[in-house]
């Protein structure tokens, strides 16, 4: 078992050494804030093009089922 005392004199110990460089505060805080602004704003979580293909019988549930997908512009019929 880590005892108390060992890990605040560790965390002090990284805090000193982090403190005394000023290239690594800005690698340690202003980097990181950085790229979560820029990812942030590129990426999106939205799918879409989702290639699709309806395998069934023919009827008339199929056939709307499909075109409702593809009108939606989420899903892409492959066949």
């Amino acid at each position: 078992m880590i005892h108390k005392r060992i890990v605040k004199g560790l965390i002090r110990k990284e805090f000193v050494q982090i403190f005394r460089d000023p290239k690594m505060i800005v690698a340690i805080f202003f980097v990181p804030i950085v790229q979560l602004t820029m990812f942030g704003l590129a990426l999106t979580s939205e799918v879409k093009n989702i290639e699709m293909v309806v395998v069934s019988k023919p009827s008339a549930i199929a056939r709307e089922v499909q075109t409702r997908a593809v009108a939606s512009r989420w899903f892409k019929q492959v066949l």
